[in-house]
């Protein structure tokens, strides 16, 4: 599991994450695995910067003219997230976290992977030349990059096809204006499916 591999990397709890550093890691994640990789931290680290903001951790651009997503539209974040807290059990995150205890003058550094570690991974090449939008992935694309095991109903594969039935990938969630043009159509257990 990319989270927790990167949760344990810095350490820091799950809890003492903002939402929206949360999304953009598993964002990250999303499109590392559509375009048939596994995500790596080097890769992550070379994009992303932790840091201590608002009494949570979160995630920034390490460097501000290369990155692999666009920025997040302000009228997208939630002003009121804090009040709206859910619990889970221990199963969501496998295996133990540990909290990191920062004070609020305390000075918090994540020092960026060495250049030669990723300036030639061809993934960071591709991802920060074409940078993807931060946008709601449907939970079906998520089953099929085996990032969710949630779906409605086991007698259907989660599938989907393009509007102008031209050929389509997992990526084209993420990559406006592609992803206007995918519509749900889920197949019966045990039928037929093409994949593009």
């Amino acid at each position: 599991m990319f989270c927790k591999s990167v949760i344990d990397e810095y350490p820091i709890h799950i809890s003492q994450l903002h939402p929206l550093g949360l999304v953009k890691l598993h964002h990250f994640e999303f499109a590392y695995i559509t375009l048939g990789h596994i995500p790596e931290i080097t890769v992550f680290r070379a994009f992303f910067v932790l840091v201590w903001k608002s009494h949570f951790f979160t995630f920034d651009r390490r460097d501000i003219r290369v990155s692999c997503l666009r920025d997040i539209a302000a009228r997208s974040r939630d002003k009121d997230w804090k009040k709206k807290f859910f619990y889970s059990d221990a199963s969501v995150i496998p295996g133990e976290m540990h909290g990191r205890e920062i004070g609020a003058k305390e000075k918090f550094k994540d020092d960026g992977p060495p250049v030669d570690a990723y300036v030639e991974n061809a993934l960071f090449k591709r991802l920060s030349q074409r940078p993807s939008e931060c946008t709601v992935i449907p939970e079906g694309a998520l089953v099929m990059a085996w990032m969710s095991l949630l779906w409605r109903d086991s007698r259907l594969y989660p599938s989907f096809q393009r509007l102008d039935e031209g050929e389509w990938s997992l990526f084209d969630f993420v990559d406006p204006p592609r992803n206007a043009a995918l519509m749900s159509a889920d197949c019966a257990v045990g039928s037929r499916i093409l994949m593009c």
